[in-house]
């Protein structure tokens, strides 16, 4: 079933290159200025984008930075956090189908485009299109505008897509942690009922996590604490 739907994904995308070929990632809410061929080749050369078929293992599975879900339903999850980012595909019910290791330093956000997927990079200010098999088709700089700027903080603030009478939604549900937690951890599917299906869920794991970082980092305040103070006791002698 994954084969097939990924067939059918890929034959959607050639006939739309065909199309439009290109020229998609103006259709963006971004201000976009083309490269000359050296540039752009510069980008090619230096960006690494590898396409693999098998699913992240449950404990390297990382939280949800960017996301989006096209119209037939398949999902994008973005995760940037780490050296090597990761771009997942999974289908409309949260059936894995492959994903993308991309060499790229600094925050990213996505999006479905006609060709491809656009990779909008804040460190580079570049939109970048590759297509499935992970072949960059087109690169573009994005300019520091009003309009590019508001567009970058709609896509890094989306949390609900609909498509169709179906939404989905990224979320955290880590109490008190949601407060310091800059990622969501779960990706939710909800009904036009109502009824909700978790598609992704990495929550318990980061709940972990970060109760680990935050208790390391308590205690080294604290041994810091002491050292200062027995410091401050030998040097004054009180």
């Amino acid at each position: 079933m994954k084969a097939v739907i990924a067939m059918l994904i890929g034959i959607n995308i050639m006939f739309s290159d065909l199309y439009d070929m290109g020229e998609s990632v103006d259709k963006t809410g971004f201000s976009l200025q083309e490269m000359t061929m050296e540039e752009q080749m510069e980008y090619e050369n230096s960006l690494e984008i590898t396409k693999y078929l098998e699913e992240p293992e449950e404990e390297i599975k990382e939280p949800i930075d960017c996301f989006d879900v096209s119209e037939d339903g398949i999902i994008l999850i973005g995760c940037y956090r780490k050296l090597n980012k990761r771009i997942m595909l999974y289908d409309s019910d949260g059936s894995f189908l492959w994903q993308y290791q991309i060499h790229l330093r600094g925050e990213f956000e996505i999006e479905w485009v006609n060709d491809g997927i656009a990779l909008y990079s804040g460190e580079y200010q570049v939109a970048i299109v590759f297509d499935l098999s992970g072949k960059i088709i087109s690169v573009k700089k994005i300019n520091n505008t009003l309009q590019s700027r508001n567009y970058w903080y709609q896509l890094y603030d989306r949390t609900c897509i609909a498509v169709g009478n179906r939404e989905y939604v990224i979320r955290s549900e880590m109490g008190i942690l949601n407060w310091i937690g800059t990622s969501q951890t779960q990706l939710v599917l909800i009904e036009e009922n109502g009824e909700e299906k978790i598609l992704y869920d990495v929550n318990d794991r980061t709940i972990v996590i970060m109760v680990i970082t935050l208790s390391v980092a308590t205690c080294a305040c604290i041994v810091h604490k002491i050292y200062e103070k027995k410091k401050f006791s030998r040097t004054y002698g009180y």
